[in-house]
């Protein structure tokens, strides 16, 4: 199955999904994560193969190939989460990949939030649900920079001019719009579609406005 189609109207509509094939990805030649029907027939099979496109749609430079995420541990991290049968090992999965990932590549402002939830000792140390680390999942989604690279000669670039980083670079917009801003509309559905609905879920008061010439209305 096609991976940005799998959330047309299921689980959350993952940003990773949009950057999945965009150049500068840190899976290099590694291609993405392929999924059969069988596998998203639950919302746990889909939760795990969100968790696996958001790895896979990193850029380039938001993980340390040459000795933290090397590729056979990357090819162990997928196995793990392919066969995760509970909340535990799926949690110990997501904070393996939190851990790995540069802070450079965390939008400003997320680390509010991650500050806010419980440490890494306490989760791993208690239960834990399939509810938490699907919040833990649409969290880390929405806290990283997938538009921001490091090309083949070292150098940062950013990818596109997307709306919701001008706005949250410049301190104007919340982190947590990342999931519904019109700049990155829901994986398989058209920004038509997206902005003739209804925005459900988006917290009283956070509603950055709309932008019309250069103004804010």
């Amino acid at each position: 199955a096609d991976a940005p189609s799998i959330f047309s109207q299921r689980f959350h509509k993952l940003l990773a999904a949009t950057y999945l094939h965009k150049a500068y990805r840190n899976r290099g030649p590694r291609p993405p994560p392929q999924f059969e029907p069988y596998e998203l027939s639950s919302l746990v099979g889909q939760l795990r193969a969100a968790l696996l496109l958001v790895e896979s749609a990193l850029p380039a430079g938001a993980l340390d190939t040459a000795e933290v995420w090397t590729s056979e541990r990357a090819t162990g991290w997928e196995w793990s989460v392919r066969h995760s049968l509970d909340p535990q090992t799926m949690m110990e999965a997501v904070l393996m990949l939190e851990d790995s990932i540069d802070p450079d590549w965390f939008l400003p402002g997320s680390t509010t939030i991650f500050k806010s939830l419980a440490t890494r000792a306490s989760m791993l140390a208690q239960a834990t649900t399939w509810t938490c680390v699907s919040m833990r999942v649409w969290l880390l989604d929405g806290a990283l920079q997938y538009d921001k690279a490091v090309s083949e000669t070292g150098s940062v670039v950013i990818l596109g001019k997307a709306r919701r980083m001008a706005l949250i670079r410049k301190g104007t917009g919340s982190w947590t719009a990342a999931h519904h801003s019109k700049a990155a509309p829901a994986a398989g559905r058209s920004k038509e579609a997206v902005d003739s609905k209804p925005k459900l879920g988006r917290p009283p008061g956070r509603n950055a406005g709309r932008v019309r010439n250069g103004r804010r209305s």
